[in-house]
C-alpha cells in the first residue's frame, strides 16, 4: 500500500471518531467539547483524503510519461 492510499484509509479512523462524537453530542451529552472534537476529526479526515488523493494523482502523472 502506498502513502496516498494509507492516508485515505487512515481517514476512516477520523470518520469513526467524528461520528461517535456527534452521536454522543446528540444522544444527551451536549458539551461543546464533543462538538469541537467532532469538527476537528472531520477536518483532519478531509485533509487526509485531500492529501492522499493529491499524492496518488502526482504518482499517476509520473507513471504515465
Amino acid at each position: 500500500m502506498d502513502d496516498g492510499t494509507s492516508l485515505i484509509v487512515s481517514s476512516l479512523g477520523m470518520l469513526i471518531v467524528g461520528s461517535y462524537q456527534l452521536y454522543a453530542y446528540t444522544a444527551g451529552d451536549s458539551s461543546t467539547g464533543r462538538l469541537w472534537l467532532a469538527g476537528v476529526a472531520f477536518l483532519v479526515m478531509l485533509g487526509a483524503i485531500y492529501s492522499g488523493m493529491k499524492m496518488r494523482a502526482k504518482r499517476d502523472s509520473r507513471e504515465s510519461f
